[in-house]
């Protein structure tokens, strides 16, 4: 984003009340030294329309207007300039004071940037007049056509806790925007990438990221990108592609392929694939440095192709950046060919993503993922990166894989996480702030929703709205009493999901965990045993451990089920049905290790009795029960069913995987295979697998 002169605009946007006939108009005006600002216009041209369908089309263009434009200084800040390059961003901050002029009520906005007006007049219609931005398909339109909710006491200021703060759309998985993102011949697949591109701007983000694939067609994609790119400035948003340098797994787009295998090759198609990417306007190129999550190879060879990718992407306007995994070296399958330590270069220029991952925070104890005891090894490293380059929190708002939206399962500590962490990051004045998402349906976008406003510190009429995880479930649209509920069941998450680990039994197994050897990593939490030990060898004392596990399973469910059903509002139907299916999941895992330990018993010890398949049965109606929540949950969603949930031809999708992100979700895949898994006895991978292995990791196309 080019820099711009530091003026401070005023803005008026203008409302007139008649008190006596509890009417009024909305008249904006906006000079055309400003209009000039393609952020400004396409903010004032939607803002409009908004206020047009809350106020019952109550909108004027030919109110008496007053208009200001002063240039001045900007706004005082106190933060000191960082020693090291970063990507130039307007300062967004933004002021709103009131009068009466005339009998007429005027609210003023400030900034010192065109975006800071476009944020403001969002702000404005978010923090102050019960408009919700909440889904990219749908927002919430407050009725405005009785009195005005605002007087000429009202002010508001708003200051951003990161210069940049935007979304990663993990698209290496069959999310909603995977289609429209890679397929221009989709159905209105342009309309769809800015109908995002809008809630971003709608929630003030600047930035949007996501992973580009080896699956485009290179010839259609170029000119499709370069459309929502030069949207996306236009509304004031920075660009970033996620690639590879020579990523193998998950149809990664490669910067360069292994063949022929000359260094010289490399950088000539390092450079010739560049050129292409630039066709398309991006200012962030983010690049995935590693051949795979545990797979780092050569890192001293590698550490100077990246130092030519940083070059050359420089040389064509943008900055490089990479993401630092919540992989620890110890852990990695291929160590450096010095023995040492693979420690970053100390090169300034180039940026970093320090990347948690699941509903666990960087800074809690404990926090049982991709074989860590917690993620403080993060935490360190974004404080020590953050000294030397520029440097971004990179956390998740959802695991696709097994963990979360695929089983499903919807666990409200990701509210409390993300929000300890956004504070954490900006006490160490972190530069940007930038979310990792994987789906937005099933309840899903208030979390992305929640942290896109958490970014921002708010102060109305003096006073610093102080944030909690659940503070925007409080009004509009969501019925009172919500947010109480709501505080409710996220302190009821936490003790149980995570201090009592049962995110460990509520996840899925996948292919890492039912693989033999040094391949068989812990990605997510799961047991200290494997199902198939605990049906066919268990010991006394484990079987008397699971014994307190389910306990906890069906005192958490009856716990969750109680305070779901006060859910009762219309906007809330997403969120009870989603917990009630969280409720049953944790039952259903409840009757199956209770099978599970009960055949061990039987087997081992000779004492019990036969376990009757009754309890396989009690599951069975589990699933079902929750199938036909899933049935209701799923009309609710907003994009097309078939990208959603549907399984696809071979081949067809642009992932390395069949089907849509909630087809497992949809059908209870995973359910069922734990039915058939303690019936059968099966405990390898192959058993009612679902994933193409070899394309998954990138062995075949």
């Amino acid at each position: 984003m080019t820099p711009r002169p530091l003026f401070l605009f005023l803005f008026g946007l203008f409302f007139t009340a008649n008190l006596s006939a509890q009417s009024y108009t909305v008249s904006i005006r906006v000079p055309d030294s400003l209009l000039q600002f393609s952020e400004v216009r396409l903010a004032v041209e939607d803002a409009q329309a908004l206020f047009a369908q809350a106020t019952g089309d109550k909108t004027s263009a030919h109110d008496t207007v007053f208009l200001s434009l002063s240039i001045g200084a900007s706004p005082e800040d106190n933060d000191a300039p960082k020693p090291y390059p970063v990507i130039s961003v307007d300062d967004h901050s933004y002021f709103w004071e009131s009068s009466r002029v005339n009998g007429k009520l005027v609210h003023r906005l400030s900034s010192a940037s065109s975006f800071g007006l476009a944020c403001g007049l969002y702000g404005l219609m978010q923090e102050a007049l019960g408009f919700a931005f909440y889904h990219p398909k749908e927002s919430f339109i407050p009725d405005l056509s009785g009195a005005w909710p605002l007087d000429e006491r009202f002010t508001m200021e708003v200051r951003p806790k990161f210069p940049k703060k935007g979304f990663h759309l993990h698209t290496m998985h069959p999310i909603e925007m995977a289609e429209p993102l890679f397929n221009p011949q989709s159905k209105d697949a342009l309309g769809e990438v800015k109908a995002y591109i809008d809630w971003l701007a709608r929630n003030e983000q600047n930035v949007l990221d996501f992973c580009l694939l080896e699956s485009v067609d290179r010839t259609l994609w170029i000119e499709h990108a370069r459309a929502f790119t030069d949207y996306a400035k236009k509304r004031g948003i920075l660009t970033s592609v996620d690639v590879s340098l020579h990523m193998i797994q998950q149809k990664s787009y490669q910067l360069y392929r292994n063949v022929p295998r000359s260094f010289r090759s490399k950088r000539k198609q390092i450079r010739r694939n560049l050129d292409w990417l630039f066709g398309a306007h991006w200012d962030i190129i983010n690049m995935e440095f590693n051949s795979a999550e545990f797979l780092t190879g050569n890192a001293e060879r590698r550490n100077l192709l990246r130092k030519f990718v940083q070059d050359e992407t420089e040389k064509r306007g943008a900055k490089l950046m990479g993401r630092q995994h919540v992989v620890q070296e110890s852990n990695d399958l291929v160590k450096s060919r010095t023995g040492g330590a693979q420690h970053m270069p100390t090169d300034s220029g180039r940026g970093v993503l320090a990347h948690t991952v699941m509903c666990y925070s960087m800074t809690e104890p404990h926090a049982p993922v991709y074989e860590n005891e917690n993620q403080r090894h993060v935490f360190e490293f974004m404080k020590r990166e953050n000294k030397i380059r520029e440097t971004w929190y990179y956390p998740e708002s959802a695991y696709w894989v097994t963990f979360d939206n695929s089983v499903p399962v919807y666990p409200l500590p990701y509210l409390s996480s993300r929000l300890a962490d956004i504070d954490t990051a900006a006490a160490y004045d972190v530069e940007g702030h930038l979310t990792f998402s994987s789906g937005w349906e099933m309840g899903y976008w208030l979390f992305d929703w929640s942290i896109a406003r958490w970014c921002r510190h708010v102060s109305i009429n003096g006073r610093r709205i102080p944030n909690t995880p659940t503070q925007y479930l409080n009004g509009n649209p969501f019925s009172p009493g919500t947010r109480n509920v709501m505080d409710s069941l996220v302190a009821l998450h936490e003790k149980y999901l995570k201090k009592e680990n049962l995110m460990a039994y509520l996840t899925a197994q996948t292919v890492t965990d039912e693989v033999p050897g040094a391949v068989r990593k812990e990605f997510h939490p799961r047991p200290p045993f494997t199902y198939g030990w605990l049906r066919n060898k268990s010991d006394r004392q484990t079987r008397d451990s699971v014994q307190a596990v389910i306990g906890l399973l069906r005192e958490f469910a009856a716990k969750n089920d109680s305070f779901a059903r006060m859910l009762d509002g219309k906007q809330e139907a997403e969120l009870r049905a989603i917990l009630y299916i969280t409720s049953l999941r944790a039952i259903h895992r409840a009757f199956i290790l209770e099978y599970l330990s009960a055949t061990s018993s039987f087997k081992n010890d000779g004492t019990g009795i036969r376990p009757d398949t009754l309890l396989l049965e009690k599951a069975a109606e589990t699933r079902l029960k929750a199938a036909q929540l899933m049935d209701s949950l799923s009309t609710l969603y907003r994009y097309d069913p078939f990208l959603t949930d549907g399984k696809y031809e071979t081949g067809t999708g642009y992932t390395s995987y069949d089907f849509g992100y909630l087809y497992t979700a949809r059908n209870l895949h995973f359910w069922k295979r734990e039915e058939e898994q303690a019936r059968k006895n099966r405990y390898d991978f192959l058993f009612m697998n679902i994933w193409n292995v070899f394309r998954i990791v990138g062995l075949e196309d």
